[in-house]
């Protein structure tokens, strides 16, 4: 939150700084894998795409474990 102006933001700009961190990124919850980024913004916003592959993937991943 310190490289924050006045440690205030919003989630999108809090977002990028909890990523970056060593100490908090590897417990975010990345649960929805199959949104893929695709490296561009529209205004502060990151725009992502859905991966159909990636779900199908998963999806088979699953049944195999059961």
């Amino acid at each position: 939150m310190e490289a924050l102006p006045d440690r205030a933001g919003t989630l999108q700009d809090l977002a990028p700084i909890l990523a970056a961190d060593p100490d908090i990124a590897p417990k975010l919850d990345y649960r929805y894998p199959e949104f893929v980024d695709v490296g561009l913004r529209q205004g502060a916003l990151k725009l992502y795409r859905y991966d159909e592959q990636v779900m199908m993937a998963l999806g088979q991943g699953r049944k195999r474990g059961k």
